[in-house]
């Protein structure tokens, strides 16, 4: 990454990690009342006070941060999902083993993990287990439990009966701790705090800027992507009304890495390595515009970033409602080992790189005006209306 200027910004930002700390202990499964989980957190120290100014909206998809900027440099939209994968309680049986349903992570993943579920009574911890593997009949040695066949021993005590405690519909996450080592960073909540993370550490950098010398911004903190990207659907839709109207949206995500045995480039789309952020060509069931995510990847490289260019089909991002709701939009994403898992990890220096890759876009004027000006193109904002 460049040096001097806003990417010295980028490198010095939360030096500590205490916002990304906080971000992945307050998102949730579903991502809902994100004004509450996140009101509190927006002003850390971290921050150092100049996140202000800015217009807070809730959304029925999520939570809107607005910075409003020199109209005639146009609008431009961050947009990062604020939930996590984990799951809900279907039922309590009488034996009080509970029953759920799992959210984006497949049994593998959950046997034997730990468990917070939330409770109208507050949290309780339990752990993810199955019939014992030296219990198991001949012919199911060595293979792995459905998920149905799993279930959460809730560590309930006293003379309470865990379903006066938990009931359907409890949401949980699994229980993973935050840390760091030698540059790596490893915690669940990863996907997508990373995202959440860059976007405000570029919010914070705009507040040292002057309106005149920047674009409005919105940034897009959706719920519910991990469950069919159904928060940006609906923030998005009502985005279509916002005056300005983003001229581009950049969705902000964690993708997986592939050196892992398994994941082949094949499978992925290409060779993701954990060093080098990622520029999305596509994603399942989306094609960006191949002219601004090009434009994308010629940026990072000018701000001496290398990436990945991804053509993919996995994934099933945010970006893609942006597509459908008639926005150019873009995607760039932070490289991830063992996603949706209970030990997803990311190294700094690439998170850091994002970060210094959104301040750029905008620190830069060239830059920014080419994204608006290929981004009105495939609009067709620009075009004269019969």
């Amino acid at each position: 990454m460049k040096k001097g200027g806003p990417w010295d910004f980028a490198a010095s930002f939360d030096p500590k990690l205490e916002l990304l700390q906080a971000l992945t202990a307050a998102v949730t499964v579903i991502g809902d009342d994100l004004y509450t989980q996140l009101g509190p957190i927006l002003g850390v120290p971290v921050l150092g006070g100049r996140i202000g100014g800015w217009k807070r909206v809730v959304s029925s998809g999520g939570l809107i941060l607005t910075l409003d900027g020199n109209p005639k440099e146009g609008c431009l939209a961050l947009m990062s999902h604020a939930d996590i994968v984990g799951g809900i309680v279907r039922y309590v049986d009488p034996e009080g083993r509970v029953y759920f349903r799992s959210i984006g992570m497949n049994s593998d993943a959950l046997i034997n993990q730990r468990v917070m579920i939330t409770t109208t009574s507050g949290s309780v911890r339990g752990i993810i287990t199955g019939v014992p593997p030296h219990l198991k009949t001949k012919g199911e040695e060595g293979k792995l439990p459905e998920p149905h066949d799993l279930f959460i021993e809730a560590l309930i005590g006293g003379e309470k009966k865990v379903s006066d405690v938990v009931e359907a519909g409890n949401p949980f996450t699994v229980f993973s701790p935050f840390w760091q080592e030698s540059g790596h960073i490893v915690c669940l909540g990863l996907d997508n705090a990373l995202g959440v993370w860059a976007n405000l550490g570029f919010l914070s950098w705009l507040m040292t800027t002057t309106p005149d010398s920047r674009p409005t911004v919105h940034i897009f903190l959706t719920r519910e992507e991990e469950t069919g990207a159904n928060g940006a659907e609906r923030m998005l839709r009502d985005a279509r009304a916002f005056d300005p109207r983003p001229d581009f949206v950049l969705n902000v995500d964690t993708t997986a890495c592939n050196n892992l045995p398994g994941l082949t480039p094949q499978k992925l789309g290409g060779p993701v390595v954990p060093e080098k952020m990622v520029v999305k060509f596509t994603d399942r069931g989306a094609i960006y515009s191949l002219r601004l995510a090009e434009a994308l990847a010629k940026m990072a490289n000018g701000m001496d970033l290398e990436c990945t260019r991804l053509v993919a089909d996995t994934g099933a991002t945010d970006g893609q409602r942006g597509l459908q709701h008639g926005f150019a939009t873009g995607a760039v994403a932070i490289p991830c080992k063992a996603l949706h898992t209970a030990v997803v990890a990311a190294r700094e220096s690439t998170a850091r790189d994002v970060l210094g890759f959104l301040i750029g876009i905008v620190a830069y004027y060239p830059d920014w005006r080419e994204i608006r000006r290929r981004a009105r193109e495939w609009s067709g904002a620009d075009q004269p209306q019969s």
